[in-house]
């Protein structure tokens, strides 16, 4: 009697503890957000409370549902309405999506997240959204997608699109010396440097190599491709002088995409150089900084 008596205390502090360790775990899990089935009807449950209007990606397999980053594979977009209910978003218009304890704004067409591209409509404004499908604010990113949708018609292709952009870029925006004393940052930039001569150049129409460079640089990359702006130097009178292009990545061949030279300033000398693979003055690199935008951040590197 006294051995049941002590085995029953045993599974009865068995049981309590299994309990507040179940109890625990859903708690834990009402933290990071969960995602209930309601006769069909998703809810969304954080820190125990349903959670109403708001936007979730939502992936399904096999019967089980779970919140995802954005753009994930095979997942779609949730609305989940005032009362709690959640259903497939298939509206157009900028939409705050949260993930991992944040929120971020993705453009959805019919309900497909938009990325790597300029999007948007006239009511809500047009924006680049990055390789992520976040929403760009920056400055710099923002004259671009301007100066793209001003000089460039919505039903051309991005390819007609960057190279009309060239050509305005350097028939229009004047070219002006603006450097410094010899070996100041002025004349000879650094990737902190180029947003800062990108907002210059779009600003007051004018600039030197180095401006003209950074400024094709964004105009590319709300378009779609990759870009990099190359510091080095050109042969000059007495020597060599310093000198900055674009380089921009375009036809891809396996994993890999072939990189090209654009110089505006060299349009200002009767030379080709849009999309080439070797520049006619001989230019010499010293280094290149590309240009990242991903997960709403923008960084030259």
């Amino acid at each position: 009697m006294h051995i049941q008596i002590k085995t029953g205390r045993h599974f009865l502090l068995a049981a309590v503890f299994f309990i507040c360790l179940l109890l625990s775990d859903k708690a834990q899990a009402a933290e990071k957000g969960i995602l209930l089935d309601n006769n069909g009807a998703l809810n969304y449950v954080l820190n125990g409370v349903a959670q109403t209007d708001c936007y979730l990606a939502v992936r399904s397999e096999n019967g089980v549902n779970e919140i995802v980053k954005p753009l994930t594979k095979k997942s779609s977009i949730y609305y989940f309405d005032q009362t709690g209910a959640g259903s497939v978003y298939t509206g157009t218009h900028f939409i705050s999506i949260q993930y991992n304890g944040s929120s971020k704004i993705y453009y959805s067409q019919n309900g497909k997240l938009l990325k790597n591209q300029i999007a948007g409509n006239k009511a809500e404004g047009y924006y680049y959204v990055d390789t992520t499908g976040v929403r760009i604010t920056d400055k710099a990113v923002k004259y671009a997608v301007q100066f793209v949708r001003k000089h460039t018609k919505t039903s051309d292709s991005n390819k007609t699109k960057l190279k009309k952009c060239y050509n305005y870029l350097w028939k229009h925006y004047k070219y002006s010396r603006v450097y410094a004393s010899p070996g100041s940052r002025a004349l000879n930039p650094k990737a902190a440097d180029m947003s800062k001569l990108a907002k210059q150049m779009f600003k007051s129409k004018k600039g030197n190599c180095h401006r003209y460079a950074a400024c094709f640089a964004y105009i590319a990359r709300v378009l779609g491709y990759d870009s990099k702006v190359v510091v080095g130097t050109a042969p000059g009178s007495g020597g060599r002088t310093p000198h900055g292009w674009t380089k921009v990545s375009y036809n891809k061949t396996g994993n890999k995409y072939k990189w090209y030279l654009c110089d505006p300033d060299a349009e200002l000398h009767r030379l080709h150089v849009y999309m080439v693979s070797h520049h006619p003055w001989g230019v010499q690199e010293k280094w290149t900084c590309t240009l990242q935008i991903k997960d709403g951040k923008v960084k030259w590197k």
